[in-house]
């Protein structure tokens, strides 16, 4: 009886120490796990807890990798040589302590020393390591890793217990340590994205009626140039737009927003620059489960520079329809042209210039001369004025035309020509491009009423991918920049969007046609270039010209023409035009000079009278664009019964690409409408003199160079449309 009361006090005792040793356990690992500290320096402090409490020898707690089926050593408690010793990574079925991690069951030993699985059971024997546990850190039925201690006494059921209760504290203390770090690397990663990105995000607080500012990117400085302090509400924000477009944006947030559930909208934003850029919003409104509206998200961008692209396109758009009504009715305009200027002509050589008459009739020819350089105007303009480019350096062409301009801008005018030296080639036709700086030239002088500076700068220059993006005609690559600037009175920028259009004049009646700088736009587009323009009221203006450079140095001249005495003939030409005066004024013209003309209006006309005809045919003259069949595939079925039969072809829709390419070879003999009697009787003389050794090396090209069939039909149905 003694013995055993003196037992129950002991176990008692005993029991209550065990309780408290758990229980401190406990505590220390829940304080341990609660640290602001990285993951392995909490595992140490739990496992140093663990060994002290329990009087183990070494305690290891180990993670499983999130990449892949290995268990990683991140805390060990014990001896300095154990634990310098320790494997660093097992994997998930190695030893025993991968086995555990495989069947996600505890182990527990008492004979440590039979157990030929354990790792470091070398160390065990040596240290007198009896006993050895491992467990499994569950988180819900998964595993996130695994403890293990060594003990130099036997394990018991409390011991066991206790393990077991801390391992579980241990696994959700892990598990949510990574969930947490998980989520800041998240939230780095979106804050990283955000404040690198140029949208701004946004979220607003819906409360009844009212709407205010609940959270903002801060990226919105970069935007703006304000900062979220500085950004109050949305009535601040509203408050910025600009006026003209309040009323589009309060139709489209709150009511179309609350309405719809989602809305965009685009409107012009001052931002602390005191500049307007354009931006996009777009909202969507979110509802609590009740179905009331409880949160607006939404973003906002920069499209301002989205806005000058389109608006470059549009304006491309309306240039080309413009374009494409100049061209046709230009084309007309050279038939009527050619009639009224070549019958003046005709009639003016014959009544002399003594004759009472002759003045009206002169004054009838300059009247349609100058029709038909408005006329080239707007071909140039369309561009579908044949060019005949050549490579040439602009340094030299401004050069040439620095003494003719300073006559043409006036002695109040300071002209200043920089050239830069090592100026690229450009290919261009040279007669274009004086016409550019003409033209501009002309405008600064007008621009300059009182008096003022004109400098041409030329300069070498590579557009790179910003450059293309920003102007949408621009191309990559090597140019030269011919910069024109004045010190005149510039222009708003509702003139600028319309200078380019065609009989757009802010002159008065009578000074100018409006052409002037459609047709430097036709020339620096037709040029594979592009041209911005620079100006405010009271400011001047500056023209920045782009033109791609050629790839080779060197330079050709320009030939110059020379007046000769007006060539006669005697040879037969057959004459195919579908429009009645113009042929009349032609045959007249050609039989006035010697030659013999069969006149033909439609195809089948030319087509019988070459068949009939007994004599020789020496030179087929014909339209480019007839009904039924063009002057191209006229004259290849005429050769074939006539094969020395020489041609030249005449059109009055000169489109290069169109008329060159789809329809004639770039050496074809060819006559431009309008055209007079003399220049008709030059162009049949030079076609006449063209040799067989010419033509033959023509038809032995390769078939690369001779219009595909289907393509010369397309062609064929473009210009008769």
């Amino acid at each position: 009886m003694d013995t055993l009361a003196q037992e129950l006090p002991h176990s008692t005792e005993q029991a209550l120490r065990e309780r408290i040793r758990f229980t401190t356990i406990s505590a220390e690992v829940g304080l341990a796990l609660t640290e602001s500290l990285a993951l392995p320096s909490v595992l140490e402090h739990c496992a140093e807890s663990i060994r002290r409490n329990l009087d183990a020898g070494l305690v290891r707690i180990w993670t499983l990798s999130e990449a892949e089926p290995i268990l990683e050593l991140q805390a060990s408690a014990g001896p300095r040589n154990a634990i310098s010793k320790a494997p660093c990574r097992v994997a998930v079925g190695q030893y025993r302590i991968g086995k555990v991690a495989e069947e996600c069951l505890p182990f527990f030993t008492n004979d440590l020393a039979s157990d030929a699985y354990i790792c470091d059971a070398a160390w065990a024997k040596s240290a007198g390591m009896i006993a050895w546990a491992a467990y499994p850190l569950l988180m819900e039925n998964r595993l996130v890793g695994v403890m293990t201690m060594h003990t130099p006494q036997s394990l018991n059921q409390a011991t066991r217990e206790a393990f077991a209760s801390v391992a579980s504290q241990i696994a959700l203390g892990i598990d949510r340590r990574r969930s947490d770090e998980a989520l800041r690397a998240a939230q780095q990663r979106l804050q990283h994205v955000v404040s690198t990105s140029p949208t701004v995000l946004f979220t607003m607080a819906v409360e009844g009626e009212a709407v205010r500012s609940s959270w903002l990117s801060e990226n919105v400085r970069d935007l703006t140039g304000y900062s979220t302090e500085e950004i109050a509400s949305p009535d601040w924000w509203r408050g910025q737009i600009h006026s003209d477009d309040v009323a589009s944006s309060d139709e489209k947030f709150p009511h179309e927003l609350f309405a719809r559930g989602r809305t965009t909208i685009k409107y012009r934003f001052r931002c602390q620059d005191g500049a307007y850029r354009w931006f996009r919003s777009e909202m969507r409104l979110l509802r609590d489960e009740a179905g009331q509206p409880c949160e607006i998200v939404g973003s906002t961008s920069d499209i301002t520079e989205h806005k000058l692209l389109e608006e470059q396109f549009r304006q491309a758009q309306k240039m080309d329809a413009i374009g494409r009504l100049a061209g046709g009715v230009a084309h007309d305009f050279n038939n009527l042209l050619t009639i009224i200027c070549g019958y003046g002509d005709l009639v003016h050589e014959q009544l002399g210039d003594e004759h009472p008459m002759s003045e009206l009739v002169t004054e009838i020819t300059r009247a349609g001369h100058r029709a038909s350089g408005l006329t080239r105007q707007l071909l140039t303009f369309s561009r579908k004025q044949v060019v005949a480019p050549v490579v040439l350096n602009l340094n030299t062409l401004l050069g040439d035309m620095e003494k003719m301009l300073r006559r043409l801008i006036g002695e109040d005018v300071e002209l200043l020509v920089k050239a830069k030296r090592g100026l690229k080639m450009i290919t261009a036709d040279p007669g274009q491009m004086e016409q550019v700086v003409m033209n501009l030239a002309i405008n600064a002088r007008d621009a300059m009423p009182s008096g003022g500076k004109l400098t041409i700068d030329t300069a070498n220059i590579e557009l790179d991918d910003d450059h293309v993006r920003q102007h949408a005609a621009a191309r990559p690559g090597p140019h030269i920049v011919l910069t024109i600037r004045d010190t005149g009175c510039g222009m708003d920028q509702a003139t600028q969007a319309r200078i380019f259009e065609p009989f757009f004049t802010t002159k008065g009646p009578d000074q100018g046609t409006g052409l002037g700088l459609a047709t430097v736009y036709g020339i620096v587009t037709q040029s594979g270039g592009h041209i911005d323009v620079t100006s405010a009221p009271n400011h001047g203006t500056t023209f920045t010209i782009y033109i791609p450079a050629h790839h080779s140095k060197r330079s050709t001249e320009r030939a110059k023409s020379q007046r000769a005495k007006l060539p006669r003939g005697t040879e037969t030409i057959l004459l195919v035009e579908d429009e009645d005066g113009l042929r009349r004024f032609a045959r007249l013209a050609l039989e006035k000079h010697g030659y013999m003309v069969l006149e033909a209006a439609r195809v089948s006309d030319a087509l019988r009278l070459c068949e009939q005809h007994p004599d020789s045919i020496h030179l087929l003259l014909t339209d480019v664009v007839m009904p039924a069949m063009n002057g191209r595939q006229l004259a290849e079925r005429l050769k074939q019964q006539r094969p020395d039969l020489k041609v030249l072809y005449m059109s009055g829709y000169t489109d290069d690409e169109i008329v060159r390419q789809g329809i004639l070879y770039f050496d074809t003999p060819f006559l431009q409408k309008p055209f007079s009697a003399a220049s008709l009787s030059q162009k049949v003389r030079d076609a006449l003199k063209v040799s067989n050794k010419r033509r033959a090396n023509r038809e032995r090209r390769p078939s690369a160079e001779t219009p595909v069939s289907d393509a010369s039909r397309l062609t064929r149905m473009r210009l008769q449309s």
